[in-house]
């Protein structure tokens, strides 16, 4: 059995988004004035370089 680590889904989802800006570790608000919706964590996630046609790939692992 082949076990893969978290640091190789995320070294590979980098070179998946070669043009984009790839960012490790993710939160979506502070850790000290949370949301009251709840805060989001990601493994990853993607943005596109553009002023236009922006979009934002988040991953769970």
């Amino acid at each position: 059995m082949l076990k893969v680590t978290s640091t190789e889904i995320k070294k590979a989802l980098a070179k998946y988004h070669p043009k984009d800006y790839f960012l490790t570790e993710c939160k979506t608000c502070s850790t000290y004035f949370p949301d009251p919706q709840g805060m989001l964590k990601f493994d990853g996630m993607a943005m596109t370089r553009s002023y236009t046609a922006l979009c934002i790939t988040g991953y769970a692992l």
